[in-house]
């Protein structure tokens, strides 16, 4: 209960915060609407307020339309601090009409435009309505990732209020996690600053999750629990906060119930029952019953607990009946019903009479109809045996294309058994992550490893073309490459390069085709686990990045490709140190080439190294999975132009 009351009024605290703020700009946004029609950017912001107010009353399909809306004339106008907040709108009613996919790519996407105007404040609110749905998903790892960057940008902005509503989300989700005592440092932290702020709600809020906090810990807390609950309630009893009374006397009834006080249970419970009857929350209603029900049969009061029962049972039932969207929708869908209705009596009205002074004319009209009927008639036979004919080769392509897709789907099996298995990556460096996302079935990009007595070796390479002519040289490349290391016995990772390369011009480049792969292949012994650790490798056209100690830098590389191309210079083994806890990340260009972005632009190096910066302290499957949703959100519906290849290595 308190945590869907909890979510619920924070997504309406940074709609609103944004609108203040576009109201009252900033040197950022008016230096971006210099240029724009003021008639044209008011419209925008009209649009805005009013998808802002649909949210608010729950109009969900409403909020969407004018978000929409909004955001198509913003764009069109390059206002982007406009579209920014129009998706705002839209990612809050998708993510309340359950579109967990939409609300994400909207908040995404307004943030990667927060980011590219350089608006820190719209960047910390994406940023924490993102981790409210990580969070409502049950995705804790994914939620404190977000809130810990909220957390960072509050901070730096030095947004007292938002600050502390941050710490109690992150109290939240590790409170879900049952990591109590983390979540009362943080509840703990965000009481101080509420204190300091004068903020009496905010303050009932923090001790009323210290409270409920304190009890799922412990029932030897219980005592304590009581207390930060009893002065929850004397705060919210003040201000005249009647949800929050009726949340925290149900908590308080609940502590009291499993003391076995059942005095003081019954008055809490009650207490929230008498409110609850006068706001209609029906959830809660029927957790207060139930609870009811409970402490009446443990006090031999049979019939009242029955009564209790039928209570619950009855809000429980109307809790599975009720969708307040769907009547919403309901009244919508009346409303544009009548409006049709009249419509359509007023377009019979205009027909009537056309048809009254028309009526002379209508052996005429009749007459003209058959001929054209005829005309149909004969057509249609024609068409008709003209779709015998094409339906029978449609037939023909289909199986065709099938025979085709089947082919290509056992080569992409064949293709998934040569590249490095996750299991093997695993035992040599656990600390990992594969993002692997071919543009067609099959891809040009792969990544391979192999072990001798001494050394592992990775690759992440790719491959001249994408698709099937792609996956076929990234079937060779892997074999010269297996045939260096493993037949060869070739250790220096330049020399193997240089072996491939040779392989590659004598089997496929005769005629000068220049096909081959731009990559690159670490080598590193597998006995040596100390704090720093050498790394030899070799690069052509690609430059892996290593962070240390929070500083990005760029491997040097050899600036021609493995195959025929204008050099033919020995390739380098390069050497390089890497410390415990360094994260050294390989990529091939997919990912920063890709178009997307209100602006269809390419996400670009620069971003990604950047992106690299602000997941590098996270758990390695969870920087996986933030990697893809950024790619996705950036994407949104352009086509994937490229195969994308990531492996992230701590070390």
């Amino acid at each position: 209960m308190k945590q869907r009351f909890f979510f619920t009024t924070l997504l309406f605290f940074i709609l609103h915060h944004s609108y203040t703020y576009a109201q009252t700009s900033t040197l950022q946004t008016s230096a971006q609407i210099t240029h724009l029609s003021l008639a044209d950017t008011v419209e925008v912001k009209r649009l805005n307020k009013k998808a802002e107010e649909f949210v608010r009353t729950s109009v969900f399909d409403s909020a969407i339309y004018y978000g929409e809306k909004s955001r198509i004339i913003a764009n069109k106008l390059d206002f982007e601090f406009g579209e920014a907040e129009a998706l705002g709108s839209i990612g809050i009613a998708s993510w309340y009409q359950g579109n967990f996919n939409k609300a994400m790519e909207s908040f995404f996407t307004a943030l990667s435009i927060f980011e590219n105007i350089n608006h820190e404040k719209g960047v910390s609110n994406c940023l924490n309505n993102i981790g409210i749905i990580f969070a409502s998903e049950k995705k804790y790892d994914d939620a404190e990732i977000y809130y810990k960057r909220t957390l960072i940008l509050k901070r730096k902005l030095n947004d007292v209020k938002g600050i502390s509503s941050t710490l109690i989300n992150l109290g939240s989700v590790y409170e879900y996690r049952q990591l109590y005592d983390s979540a009362l440092k943080y509840y703990h932290d965000a009481l101080v600053i509420k204190k300091e702020i004068s903020q009496p709600k905010g303050i009932a809020i923090a001790l009323n999750n210290i409270g409920n906090a304190m009890y799922l810990k412990g029932i030897n807390n219980a005592n304590e629990a009581i207390a930060y609950l009893s002065r929850s309630l004397k705060i919210r009893d003040s201000i005249s906060d009647l949800a929050g009374v009726a949340s925290t006397s149900n908590l308080l009834g609940n502590v009291f119930l499993d003391l076995n006080n059942f005095t003081q249970a019954e008055i809490y419970l009650l207490k929230a029952q008498n409110i609850l009857e006068s706001i209609t929350n029906l959830e809660q209603t029927y957790k207060n019953q139930d609870l009811l029900a409970k402490l009446y049969k443990k006090t031999g009061r049979f019939k009242e607990a029955f009564t209790a029962l039928e209570k619950a049972k009855i809000s429980k039932d109307s809790l599975i009946v009720l969708d307040n969207r769907n009547d919403i929708l309901k009244i919508e869908l009346k409303h544009d019903f009548e409006k049709e209705k009249l419509e359509i009596e007023k377009e019979n009205s205009i027909q009537a009479a056309i048809l009254a002074s028309k009526k002379q004319r209508q052996n005429i009209l009749t007459w003209s109809v058959s001929i054209v009927l005829l005309l149909v008639l004969i057509m249609s036979v024609f068409i008709y045996n003209r779709y015998r004919l094409t339906h029978k080769q449609k037939i023909i392509i289909e199986k065709h294309q099938k025979d085709t897709l089947d082919s290509i789907h056992y080569a992409k099996r064949i293709q998934t058994t040569l590249l490095a298995h996750t299991d093997f990556i695993d035992q040599i460096l656990p600390q990992n992550f594969i993002l692997y996302k071919p543009k067609d079935i099959v891809s040009g990009d792969f990544y391979w490893a192999t072990k001798t007595d001494k050394y592992f070796y990775l690759a992440v390479c790719d491959s001249t073309g994408h698709g099937v002519p792609g996956a076929f040289m990234s079937l060779l490349n892997i074999s010269f490459m297996a045939e260096a290391i493993n037949e060869k016995n070739i250790t220096e990772p330049g020399e193997v390069f240089q072996f491939v390369r040779q392989r590659l011009i004598d089997n496929i480049s005769k005629e000068g085709q220049k096909d081959g792969f731009d990559g690159v292949l670490l080598r590193f012994e597998i006995t040596n686990t100390a704090n720093t650790r050498t790394i030899n490798y070799a690069a052509a056209n690609n430059s892996p990045v290593l962070i240390s100690n929070g500083n990005l830098s760029k491997f040097a590389n050899n600036k021609m490709p493995v195959g025929m191309g204008i050099s033919n210079e020995p390739f380098t083994t390069f050497e390089t140190t890497i410390k415990k806890g360094d994260v050294l990340y390989l990529f091939t260009d997919g990912y920063s080439d890709q178009f997307g972005g209100s602006k269809g632009k390419k996400f670009m190096n620069k971003n990604l190294k950047d992106t690299f910066l602000n997941i590098q302290r996270s758990e390695m499957k969870g920087q996986q999975e933030e990697l893809n949703l950024i790619f996705e959100a950036w994407k949104g519906s352009n086509e994937q132009i490229d195969d994308v290849c990531v492996i992230g290595l701590k070390f």
